[in-house]
């Protein structure tokens, strides 16, 4: 093994999400860092099953959101809430939601713009279970927050 020496002002250890996004935010303000890792390159197989509303505010911020949501489930998927006695028997009860693209043609279609972003020219942000930074922007601009089940009924009253 070569020895090499090296001068950094910040040493990450662990290329997992804090690590790398850690690495990324340093990178941007041009801070010298230098990350370790365990293994010799990235996974072959994704580890993450759900993206969550926070984690897509940063990436937004990163300016690559649309790549990630992209990569996901398309947006004719359906988001429907089903309940049932076991995985897959008896349905009990189903909530029919629009997937994501028919809410941003539904709300567009009703005179809405959709935007990734919050602003003072904003007039609703519609937010899931967990929301994020988003949320917290909108109430400080006096914005007003619909839940999911809000927006739907919203949609509903403007057929």
């Amino acid at each position: 093994m070569t020895e090499t020496n090296l001068s950094t002002k910040v040493v990450i250890v662990g290329g997992g999400p804090a690590g790398l996004m850690l690495a990324i935010e340093l990178g941007r303000r041009d801070i010298p860092t230098i990350l370790l890792n365990d293994n010799p390159a990235t996974a072959i197989q994704p580890q993450a099953n759900a993206t969550q509303a926070r984690t897509m505010e940063h990436f937004r911020r990163l300016g690559f959101v649309d790549e990630v949501r992209d990569l996901g489930l398309p947006p004719d998927y359906p988001t429907d809430i089903t309940y049932f006695t076991r995985y897959s028997t008896h349905e009990l009860a189903r909530f029919q939601l629009p997937t994501r693209a028919e809410a941003k043609q539904r709300a567009e279609a009703a005179g809405g713009r959709v935007a990734s972003f919050v602003s003072g020219k904003t007039d609703y942000l519609v937010v899931g279970g967990k929301p994020g930074s988003k949320a917290k922007k909108a109430e400080e601009l006096g914005v007003r927050v619909l839940l999911e089940g809000e927006f739907v009924e919203f949609l509903r009253d403007t057929d």
